[in-house]
Formats: structure tokens, sequence, C-alpha cells
């Protein structure tokens, strides 16, 4: 009968103990669950990153603690020599010397640029009224200065420039007296038309218009045949309003956009019509001449 009851005691017991058994089981399933996550949740977290750097260290002089002897015979810096002669940062005398500072009256440059200052003071006593006034002076306007006329009995230095038969071709010359080697070789040379830049001396020189200023005219000099010149003038005058009748034909068809007969570009920049042909290319040459 003891027997029976003892078995249904423990049989009692391990049915009231197996609901806690399943229940710690599981309590322990779920926190290895949440561990497993959690650490692979932390682990995904970490990003790729460039490792730290590691500083390499200083290899200093051991200092001991019974020796005070030192490599340096100094233990402040060695102060900075300038060798170039530039001045000093400030303009401190102090970056010459070992010393760590400067005191207030050893430094006396602002004290010599006030008393070098104060000297310069001028003085009211030092003013001096002016004796005599002289107002009856009359004031002269300023006109320019005409250029002196040169003696024709001296020669005068010329610029020469190309004859007008080989501005005309836009060929070289070269620009030699009494023709040029062109003229020479066609048997023209009496006729060659060379031409000269203005002189100032000869009062051939108009104010402010540089277009007349600019354009060269016929050379003519000193003993020169009369007749001759007439002929070398008209040929020159046909040839010239030879080339102002190319100039007008060149765009008689469409005006230029440019001109004052143009249309959609009137207002824009205008070239100049041109009067003469211009000096062509040729070597500088420079003579002294008596013009007539």
């Amino acid at each position: 009968m003891n027997n029976t009851n003892l078995d249904v005691d423990l049989t009692q017991e391990a049915d009231m103990d197996a609901p806690d058994l399943v229940l710690g089981w599981l309590e322990r399933l779920g926190t290895a669950d949440w561990a497993s996550a959690e650490q692979s949740a932390s682990e995904d977290e970490k990003l790729p990153s460039t490792p730290t750097r590691q500083h390499t260290q200083e290899h200093l002089e051991d200092i001991s603690p019974t020796t005070t002897k030192f490599s340096s015979d100094s233990i402040f810096d060695t102060p900075y020599v300038d060798t170039a002669g530039s001045p000093h940062a400030h303009n401190d005398t102090s970056s010459n010397t070992d010393a760590t500072s400067v005191g207030y009256q050893e430094d006396s440059s602002c004290e010599d640029q006030l008393v070098s200052t104060a000297e310069k003071t001028a003085s009211l006593d030092s003013y001096e009224a002016p004796s005599n006034l002289d107002f009856s002076g009359h004031i002269h306007d300023a006109r320019p200065e005409t250029p002196e006329k040169h003696d024709p009995d001296l020669p005068e230095l010329v610029w020469i420039t190309s004859c007008l038969q080989c501005t005309l071709a836009n060929l070289p010359c070269s620009r030699t007296l009494p023709g040029c080697s062109r003229c020479q070789r066609s048997g023209h040379s009496d006729l060659c038309l060379l031409q000269r830049r203005k002189v100032p001396s000869r009062g051939e020189f108009v104010r402010g218009n540089t277009v007349l200023n600019t354009t060269p005219v016929l050379l003519k000099v000193q003993g020169e045949d009369e007749e001759l010149w007439n002929r070398k003038a008209a040929l020159m005058e046909e040839l010239h309003q030879y080339w102002l009748e190319e100039q007008d034909r060149r765009n008689w068809v469409l005006p230029s956009p440019y001109s004052t007969q143009g249309g959609f570009k009137r207002q824009g920049n205008r070239t100049r019509t041109a009067l003469h042909p211009g000096e062509e290319v040729g070597r500088r040459t420079y003579k002294n001449l008596h013009l007539a």
C-alpha cells in the first residue's frame, strides 16, 4: 500500500515538473535565436574602411635622471641668422639674440620715431609772408608752336615710297632715283612716279586730318625739267582716277552692309573710304634731297 502511494506521488510531481521544463526549453530556444540574430545584424552593419594608421615611434634622446649633460650647449633654439640682409619680422632686434624677451624700456624704436618726427615739425613762426605781390602780369594763352621752316638751300631728309605704277600692280618697288628698276627695264624711267611722305617743315600737314597727312605725294626735286614734271603729274592724275573708278566699281551691285547705303549693319563699324592706294611694299629708303 505504501509503495502504491509513493508511485502516485512521484507521478504527480513529474506531471507538475513537465510544464516547467517545457517553458524553460522554450525560453532557452528564444534567447538563442535572438542572440544569433543580433550577432548577424551587428556583423552586417560593419562597413569596410581604411585601417587605422599606426604612428611611428620617434626616437628621442633619453634623459638620464642623474646626468645633466645634453648634446647641445644651450637648452634654447639657435637664433635665426639672416644672410640675405632682409629685415626681420616686425624689425625686432630680439630675433638675433639669445634673450627670451625684450623689455618695454629696452625697445626704443618707437621713441626714436617719435623724436625724429617731432624734430621735423615745422613751426608757425617760420612762415614768411611775400613782400611784393605782382598782379600786373597778363595771362598769355598758350598757342601751338608752328614748325620752323626749312632753309631751301639745305637738303632735307625725305622718306621715299614706292612709285604709283608698282603700287597699282601690287609689286615691290626698288625706290631708287631717278626711277625704280621696273620702270627702267620697261624703258620709261623718265615717267617713274616715285612718291614721298609729307614733310612737316614744308607746311604740308593739315591739323587733325590723318588721312591727308598720311597720303604720299609725287616726288619733285630741284632741277627737274618742268615739261617732264607736267607729264608725270598728268599721268599720276590719270592713274589715280582709274584706281578710284575701280574702287567704286568693286561693289556696285550690292552696297557694303557697313556703308551708309547698307541695311542691317548701318550702325556698326564703318570702313573708311580710301583716297589713295598707299605706299605699297618696298625697302625703307631715306634720301637727303633738295625738294622743289
